[in-house]
């Protein structure tokens, strides 16, 4: 079966499901549980524990057999196996999911209709186009990490490191600020009462 690093990556930008009846991509929902999701550090080690069992090809291994062959146990497991995810397989979907909950899709929705809004009411607004230091300065808040572990961070969360979490994240930047600027306007709402 023809089946590349570039081709997964395509696929899971189409991989879309009905789930709650809303129409979401798949990879929206899990980019939003590797930023959101607390404990999805948790779901990242499980996961590369079911690729390390059930592998593509050859023999299955503990996770923790297969970092000792390869690193001599020295780094964490997200530091030495990065494997590319594959959206249509429904097993490793239901995986990386399993933590997500129905506020979670709703939330999707709502980031995803914001991203679409700020793409059609600014002219030449396009994801690429969010400033990468913003994003960045919006992960390390959301995370309630130092600077100095977001590559580590961003690593245990499946995201390869803090450039990846950065530019994985960008699309999630105009929903979060709405987000924000609601709260902070409630906020003043209620003060001001």
């Amino acid at each position: 079966m023809w089946d590349t690093t570039y081709y997964r990556r395509w696929s899971n930008a189409w991989a879309h499901e009905r789930v709650d009846g809303l129409h979401l991509s798949t990879e929206d929902r899990l980019v939003y549980q590797q930023v959101f999701d607390p404990a999805f550090r948790e779901t990242w080690a499980a996961y590369l524990e079911y690729r390390s069992l059930h592998p593509a090809y050859g023999p299955g291994l503990p996770l923790t057999v297969r970092l000792a062959q390869a690193a001599g146990s020295t780094l964490p497991a997200d530091r030495v196996f990065r494997p590319t995810v594959d959206l249509r397989d429904q097993q490793t979907a239901a995986l990386l999911l399993a933590g997500e909950t129905p506020q979670d899709r709703q939330a999707v929705a709502r980031y995803a209709a914001a991203l679409e809004q700020a793409r059609t009411t600014r002219p030449g607004f396009s994801k690429a186009a969010v400033r990468g230091a913003l994003t960045r300065q919006l992960l390390l808040r959301v995370w309630k990490c130092p600077e100095q572990y977001f590559d580590a961070e961003a690593s245990a969360r499946g995201l390869v490191c803090g450039a990846h979490a950065v530019a994985a994240a960008k699309s999630l930047v105009p929903g979060l600020l709405d987000e924000m600027n609601e709260s902070t306007a409630k906020r003043e709402t209620a003060d001001a009462h």
